[in-house]
């Protein structure tokens, strides 16, 4: 959840974030493809744009804790829907 939080963070289409659920050991377990070949890195510009409303402060979490509000993206909130992660 952490890499998959920080490449949308930086700026990463939500749409293109793909992280394996459960690793390479659990992909290879299940049979599915891999290749042992190269991949040509192609030279990019890449710029990172934060995306800081996703974030919020130690500040706005104290201000905020008794109201009955929770600060949640509605990606993350999917996420952690969808892997039973919500306590």
């Amino acid at each position: 959840c952490r890499c998959w939080f920080s490449l949308l963070y930086f700026g990463h289409d939500e749409k293109k974030i793909h992280v394996l659920d459960g690793g390479l050991k659990k992909w290879i377990f299940e049979n599915k493809p891999i290749t042992k070949g190269t991949t040509e890195i192609i030279e990019s510009s890449y710029v990172a744009n934060k995306k800081e409303n996703l974030v919020i402060s130690l500040y706005q979490v104290k201000k905020n804790i008794f109201s009955n509000v929770l600060f949640i993206n509605k990606t993350i909130f999917e996420y952690f829907q969808k892997h039973d992660l919500f306590v």
